[in-house]
């Protein structure tokens, strides 16, 4: 059985969270998004399909103010001012 535990190297305040098939994404409190896991479709919006089991920043809303989020097994879908 799988049990909760804190996620390394994201210690901001998290508003929301969703996990797709085999990667997670995490809104902060200052609307900026974090994803780790699973790269393999793109799903963390890296160029190489390397994977990664540490929170990275994505920069592609650093000015939308995202608000909302959702996963897929293998997209993500942010909504944002």
């Amino acid at each position: 059985m799988f049990e909760p535990m804190p996620v390394a190297h994201l210690s901001t305040q998290i508003t929301r969270i969703d996990c797709g098939l085999k990667h997670c994404v995490a809104l902060t409190k200052d609307y900026q998004l974090f994803l780790w896991g699973s790269n393999h479709q793109g799903q963390l919006g890296k160029r190489d399909i390397s994977s990664t089991n540490v929170p990275v920043l994505s920069s592609a809303y650093e000015s939308a103010k995202p608000f909302k989020i959702q996963c897929g097994s293998y997209h993500n879908v942010c909504l944002s001012y």
